[in-house]
């Protein structure tokens, strides 16, 4: 109960867990694996298939531990890197949990592992994130399903026009941005360095265009000190300096890099490998992750490159650990595009690790 206010989700949950031994032993023998080479959850799960019974626990019980030990990050990586709008990633997650009963298991082990990682790391934003897919894959269990909405356009939207809604999210500490506007090359990045240029924080973002070729750029952010923006001169500053940004009143390249600090003495220390792992799917979208060291402008940068190779982006999940910060993004081909070769994704690769 101490912690209702920060992590109500789990804490409700553990009114419905019978076999609570179990629990308290994968959340201590979790990451018993890390350090000893190899994949940690494989190499845990071993170790908690041996030492499960010698804590008192049945045959039953154990397997339970062994499972969550070795699937310990696959709601996190779900959440946090997967687009929750897919009936088909909820689709895919449901099946791997099976029962309610283990999705409340993982559920409550994700969010301790979260929050044990250190001050700051578990947001409301992580928080809504775990709660939305829980939802989502509670209701799939008991034979529910969903579908993307269709997008609600202003019907006065005419060729050229960017109609800029705010929607206030105080349970997340985020506002949510939805932006109207006929699609074209390029709307995105200049959108996200919009954001950068105002100050903003983008922690998710997707895209939506429908049979009349308008589109929805969704936008969750927050001020740089982690609040929404929930007032009238925020807001109304943020859509100016959005607004400048898509019409070309100003720089864009020299406002973005204006937002750029040097890094900290104390956080040079910390050396974060910059990597991008690219994963096709037949008939799907291309999945697109780029690990990095946090800074103004990512988001923008990254999605220039894309831009720049007539790479259509659906969807992106930002997510920020610390100085580290993952952006996955969903992409296609722009309609008429050519197949692409290896060496056309390794040039996406390089171009990706030299912005990032």
């Amino acid at each position: 109960g101490e912690l209702i206010e920060e992590a109500p989700l789990a804490s409700n949950l553990m009114h419905k867990i019978e076999n609570r031994r179990a629990l308290y032993t994968a959340i201590f023998l979790h990451d018993i694996g890390k350090g000893r080479g190899g994949d940690h959850s494989e190499i845990g799960a071993e170790f908690a298939q041996t030492l499960a019974p010698r804590f008192g626990i049945s045959p039953q019980g154990a397997k339970r531990v062994e499972w969550m030990v070795l699937h310990h990050l696959n709601m996190a990586k779900t959440a946090f890197r997967k687009d929750l709008q897919d009936p088909e990633v909820i689709k895919e997650f449901a099946e791997f949990i099976e029962n309610e009963e283990k999705l409340n298991l993982l559920t409550i082990l994700t969010t301790t592992d979260t929050m044990a990682v250190g001050p700051g790391r578990w947001t409301a934003w992580k928080a809504h994130l775990i709660e939305d897919l829980y939802n989502k894959t509670q209701k799939y269990l008991q034979g529910e399903s969903f579908s993307t909405p269709e997008i609600e356009a202003p019907s006065d939207l005419e060729q050229g026009d960017i109609h800029i809604e705010f929607e206030d999210i105080p349970h997340q500490q985020a506002t949510r941005v939805n932006i109207f506007t006929y699609d074209r090359p390029g709307i995105f990045a200049e959108l996200c360095a919009g954001f950068t240029i105002a100050g903003a924080t983008i922690l998710d973002a997707r895209i939506q265009t429908n049979d009349d070729d308008i589109v929805l750029d969704s936008f969750t952010v927050q001020t740089t000190e982690g609040y929404p923006f929930d007032t009238f001169k925020r807001q109304d500053d943020l859509k100016q300096t959005l607004l400048n940004t898509v019409n070309h009143i100003i720089d864009i390249d020299k406002e973005v890099n204006e937002q750029q600090k040097p890094t900290r003495k104390k956080d040079e220390v910390f050396t974060i490998e910059k990597t991008v792992r690219i994963e096709h799917q037949d008939g799907k979208p291309t999945i697109i992750e780029v690990l990095a060291r946090d800074k103004p402008g990512l988001l923008y940068k990254l999605a220039k490159v894309f831009k720049e190779h007539d790479l259509e982006i659906n969807s992106a999940k930002v997510t920020t650990q610390g100085l580290r910060a993952t952006d996955v993004f969903y992409i296609s081909p722009q309609d008429g595009a050519k197949d692409y070769s290896k060496n056309f994704w390794k040039q996406i690769e390089d171009e990706l690790i030299e912005n990032a």
